[in-house]
């Protein structure tokens, strides 16, 4: 990758992130592994998420904007309803899980756009919900998920050339 495409992907795409971009990151990952680890069903998980989302996609996903008019807190203490006998995900759900957090995980180690992740995760579970929050009927429909392999993409920084000079 030429150094200059590098720089230019690294100014359209990387940032720092808001402390409330953070939060929300480590919110909705925190939640993630709550439901891998059975604390909830993956139906619940969904629910939850898509209410989170819809909340921030009203603001275009700036993260800001919503704590800002008051309509959405990431810095609130949030009790998980965590039952711990949920049912464990089935392995699809367990691979959608995983990549939601590996795709969340990358943009904020990375610093990248953080309301991008907001609208991949949003289309994500919107079409979860169109088929009544079952990854299988998801699935079924021939919807591809766009978090899909983010648990095993490359952890290299945005714009990090791949020749040192």
């Amino acid at each position: 990758m030429s150094s200059t495409l590098a720089e230019s992907l690294k100014q359209k795409l990387a940032g720092e992130l808001s402390e409330g971009e953070r939060r929300v990151g480590a919110n909705f990952r925190d939640s993630l592994r709550a439901t891998l680890n059975g604390g909830r069903s993956f139906h619940e998980e969904m629910v939850k998420l898509w209410t989170e989302l819809d909340v921030l996609r009203r603001f275009g996903f700036e993260v800001d904007d919503a704590i800002a008019s008051g309509k959405y807190n990431p810095f609130r203490v949030e009790e998980l309803e965590l039952h711990g006998s949920a049912l464990p995900p089935t392995i699809a759900e367990k691979d959608f899980l995983l990549d939601a957090d590996g795709l969340i995980d990358w943009v904020v180690r990375n610093g990248v756009s953080f309301s991008t992740v907001l609208a991949i995760l949003g289309h994500d579970i919107a079409e979860i919900a169109r088929h009544q929050f079952s990854l299988d009927e998801t699935l079924a429909d021939f919807v591809s998920p766009k978090v899909t392999g983010w648990a095993k993409r490359n952890t290299e920084p945005v714009g990090e050339p791949e020749d040192q000079d």
